[in-house]
């Protein structure tokens, strides 16, 4: 009756174990090339599903029906990283060309602004509308820059990583040596449980994976890293043409200030000029004559005399904001101002026995009226 329930549990072991080992690639015809071992560890199989960090120490110290599997579990782990890898770098390839583009398309607008300001009058709005995009295209630009290059730098490392944990791996390998469980004090059953692999199957499948990596090292790593190299040295010559760029545009924002500035002089110089070519009028008489001429009016004692709101111009002599003195007469006579300019503004001295209004604040003399009527008084 023992032996019949041993046997039974001997089948019922080795129907789990050959389960086992039909669900992992650790044989040459479930394993025909690289990329059908790399789709395997892509997709692998429920009992490699889910297991802990494994160490190149536990391989190295592996029991034979142990060892395809946490070799298998720790390649899936490298093949994850590598496919990480692989899709980080085809982003920076891809991004790569529109940095690209977008430099030039900066240049471009640069140049153009350059003709405009030769070309043109530009109203200021638009000038400083142009400094302020350029400076967005600058910071644009250098936070793309960055995002690359910080990119890169960190798929070398990873990758340098990756080869030095690959041939860890491989020395893990090569350092586990073939032996058998001693498990049970049943002799059949120790004979049973170390000869499940022989000897044979366990040198082909430790020989199998050291050539799968080295396959790995050379037909996927390799290419990749001869690929980021390139990128890097295509980064730095972009980081070179992105430095031109923003020269050229800081050049062009200066270029923009000065004549912004320059603008601002000629404006304020024109304004200027208005002002000094403006023409203001003045008339100097007695009562009677200014009456008679239609320039003011005294109705009653009270109300004084008034200047009439109605003026011919003709009848006026000629002034310009340059003209800051006006003569009057002799420097026995009496003048009043009867026109609306402010008294604080001016004073009438006696220059050389003539009397003669001088204007203190030329602007605020002519803010009221651009008509000065001067009233001689009778004697």
């Amino acid at each position: 009756m023992n032996s019949i329930i041993k046997l039974w549990s001997r089948l019922v072991m080795f129907a789990v174990i050959i389960a086992l080992l039909t669900t992992l690639p650790t044989n040459c015809s479930s394993c025909t090339s690289l990329d059908n071992f790399l789709n395997d560890l892509m997709n692998p199989s429920e009992s490699v599903k889910g297991k802990e960090y494994i160490s190149n120490k536990e391989i190295q110290n592996a029991w034979p029906d142990e060892f395809g599997k946490l070799i298998t579990i720790k390649l899936t782990e490298y093949n994850i990283q590598f496919t990480e890898i692989d899709k980080t770098n085809n982003v920076i390839q891809q991004e790569l060309t529109p940095i690209d583009l977008l430099i030039e398309e900066y240049k471009n607008e640069v140049h153009k602004q350059k003709n405009y300001c030769k070309n043109a009058k530009i109203e200021q709005a638009t000038l400083l509308k142009w400094i302020s995009e350029n400076n967005s295209k600058i910071e644009y630009i250098k936070k793309k820059y960055e995002e690359l290059s910080n990119k890169n730098n960190q798929i070398k490392k990873e990758i340098d990583k990756l080869i030095s944990n690959l041939k860890s791996l491989k020395d893990a390998i090569g350092n586990n040596r073939y032996k058998k469980r001693a498990d049970s004090s049943d002799q059949d059953e120790e004979v049973f449980f170390g000869n499940f692999i022989t000897k044979e199957e366990y040198e082909s499948i430790k020989k199998e994976r050291k050539e799968q990596i080295e396959k790995l090292l050379r037909e996927k790593i390799d290419p990749l890293v001869m690929e980021i190299k390139a990128n890097t040295k295509t980064i730095s010559n972009l980081n070179n043409r992105i430095d031109e760029c923003v020269r050229q545009i800081e050049r062009m924002n200066k270029e923009l200030e000065r004549i912004i500035i320059i603008k601002e002089d000629d404006d304020k110089t024109t304004d200027k000029e208005k002002d000094e070519d403006k023409v203001y009028y003045y008339i100097i008489g007695d009562e009677e004559e200014l009456k008679s001429k239609g320039v003011v009016t005294s109705n009653n004692l009270y109300a004084g005399t008034k200047v009439n709101t109605k003026l011919d111009k003709n009848l006026f002599a000629l002034l310009t904001q340059s003209d800051r003195s006006i003569l009057l007469g002799g420097e026995n006579d009496i003048f009043d101002i009867v026109s609306d300019n402010p008294e604080d503004s001016y004073e009438i001295k006696n220059i050389n026995k003539t009397k003669v209004l001088v204007i203190k604040d030329v602007k605020r003399f002519w803010s009221n009226t651009e008509f000065l009527v001067i009233k001689k008084r009778a004697k």
